[in-house]
C-alpha cells in the first residue's frame, strides 16, 4: 500500500513513520494540485491539509485511490460526491482546534471589551 501525506509538518512525520511496517509512506511539504497529481497516482491513501485541492478533475488521476484522510475537521475541499460514486472512503478530524478556536475567540471578545487593539 502506498501512502502520500501532502502538506506535512515536520513533527508530523514522526507520527506517520509508524506506518511504515505496513506501507510505503511518502511525505510532499506541499498541497495536492493539479501541477502534481499525475506524480502520486499509485497512491491508494492520501492525507492532506486545507490548502489541498481535492476537486474531481484531480481526484480522477488516482487510479487506485481507497482512502482520504483530511487531517483537518473541514472537508469542503473534497468532492465528496466523486468520492462517493467512486468508492473512497473521507475521513476527517471531528474535535480538531476545538479547544484553541474557542480560546482564540475568547481572547479576541477580552482585546475588544479592553480596547486592547488601541492600547497597542
Amino acid at each position: 500500500m502506498k501512502i502520500v501525506v501532502f502538506e506535512v509538518e515536520n513533527w508530523e512525520r514522526e507520527i506517520f513513520e509508524k506506518l511504515r511496517a505496513i506501507a510505503e509512506v511518502e511525505y510532499i511539504d506541499e498541497p495536492l494540485t493539479a501541477d502534481n497529481a499525475a506524480q502520486y497516482a499509485d497512491a491508494q491513501v492520501i492525507s492532506t491539509f486545507i490548502y489541498s485541492d481535492l476537486s474531481a478533475e484531480i481526484l480522477e488521476q488516482f487510479n487506485q485511490l481507497q482512502l482520504i484522510a483530511t487531517r483537518s475537521t473541514g472537508f469542503d475541499q473534497i468532492d465528496t460526491d466523486y468520492c462517493q460514486e467512486q468508492g473512497v472512503t473521507v475521513c476527517n478530524v471531528p474535535n480538531y482546534g476545538e479547544h484553541t478556536v474557542a480560546e482564540h475567540t475568547f481572547g479576541l471578545l477580552l482585546a475588544i471589551s479592553h480596547n486592547l487593539i488601541e492600547a497597542a
